[in-house]
């Protein structure tokens, strides 16, 4: 690279550091498109996604409406949602249940088990088990058997953002994603969420997704 385009980019590096709320440390790389350059976390998110999403949205994000995962994610649930290709196409639409139980452990962590089973318009069907753990108040982790290392999830009031790398198999072989989940929490206590998906950092598209708790339905 240039000497001068490089200087550019360390500029780039160290702003995009000091305004998007990302250590300079997780920023895994940065290409030049033109006259731009564009910086990504490890998560392969743009400077203007992920954790900044969590500090910049406007006040309404009251704490009386925080997230509380094990008080949601409780019992069975109902989700809907569509998957939708990067050039805005349907791929897929989809219905299913999660259901949800959380213990204390012996060391007085609150761990959680939630049974996820997914039917897609195709007939196929999917099932996951999320093995989740309550770091904190606004922290939790996850595993699942198709997901590479660990799920973090960071609560701030009625928003929540997952973070992960999920393995998809395809026809030709199994690829792996990594997914931003956003979530956000109604005032009717319905969850709606928003997953995109990246490859190598390139937006291949998003899973939209309406979640319900059964006992809101049966009211």
């Amino acid at each position: 690279m240039h000497r001068i385009a490089k200087r550019k980019l360390h500029a780039y590096v160290a702003e995009y550091s000091a305004t998007q709320c990302v250590p300079k440390t997780n920023i895994k790389g940065c290409s030049r498109k033109g006259a731009a350059f564009f910086c990504y976390n490890q998560w392969g998110s743009t400077a203007t996604e992920a954790y900044c999403s969590l500090q910049t949205h406007s006040m309404e994000n009251s704490m009386n409406d925080h997230i509380i995962l094990e008080d949601f994610f409780q019992g069975e649930l109902d989700c809907h949602g569509v998957l939708i290709r990067r050039n805005g196409d349907i791929w897929h639409r989809f219905a299913g249940s999660l259901n949800a139980e959380w213990t204390p452990d012996a060391d007085g962590m609150l761990r959680g088990v939630m049974h996820e089973t997914i039917t897609f318009s195709s007939g196929d069907t999917r099932e996951r088990i999320w093995k989740l753990t309550k770091e904190n108040e606004s922290g939790y982790i996850s595993t699942a058997d198709d997901l590479e290392g660990l799920a973090t999830i960071t609560i701030r009031g009625f928003e929540a953002i997952a973070m992960y790398r999920m393995k998809i198999p395809t026809r030709a072989k199994e690829v792996v994603v990594d997914v931003e989940d956003m979530m956000w929490l109604t005032p009717g206590n319905v969850m709606m969420s928003k997953a995109i998906l990246r490859k190598l950092g390139v937006r291949i598209g998003e899973i939209i997704t309406v979640l319900v708790p059964v006992k809101k339905i049966n009211r």
